[in-house]
């Protein structure tokens, strides 16, 4: 993505800034830190959809669902929105982790949205080692 325009930049900023404060705030090393992996599940979705803002904007993509950067930047959405609520509510979700709490299930969302993202990386990756080699026989 295009960091040139001060708009993005700022969003960008402003992004990390807001992770960073949340994390200084609620960081602990006894608990799972529910709000900060909230907060940046909440941030890498708002990247995704700038991104997706700026491949709109600019139509210079020929084909999406060929393009590797949109099946990442889908990916982390849905990996980010499924497992959002799972830390943002994590007292809630997961109860007292020292007590010898039924949290599986959660976890198994948790590493169930995180295979998907993997499988979508790969997926990105392929697609993304396609695009260099069109690019190298339209050069060559």
């Amino acid at each position: 993505m295009e960091l040139k325009s001060k708009r993005n930049r700022t969003i960008v900023l402003a992004g990390l800034g807001v992770y960073l404060l949340v994390f200084l705030v609620d960081f602990s090393w006894t608990r799972i830190a529910g709000i900060t992996l909230g907060v940046q599940r909440i941030v890498m979705i708002l990247y995704a959809l700038l991104y997706f803002h700026y491949i709109l904007t600019k139509m210079q993509v020929q084909n999406i669902l060929i393009h590797a950067m949109f099946w990442i930047s889908a990916g982390a959405i849905v990996h980010a929105a499924g497992t959002l609520f799972v830390f943002l509510f994590v007292k809630v979700t997961l109860g007292d982790l020292s007590s010898n709490g039924s949290y599986g299930l959660y976890i198994q969302i948790v590493r169930a949205f995180t295979a998907f993202f993997y499988v979508v990386l790969i997926i990105s990756f392929w697609l993304r080692r396609r695009e260099f080699r069109m690019v190298e026989h339209m050069t060559v």
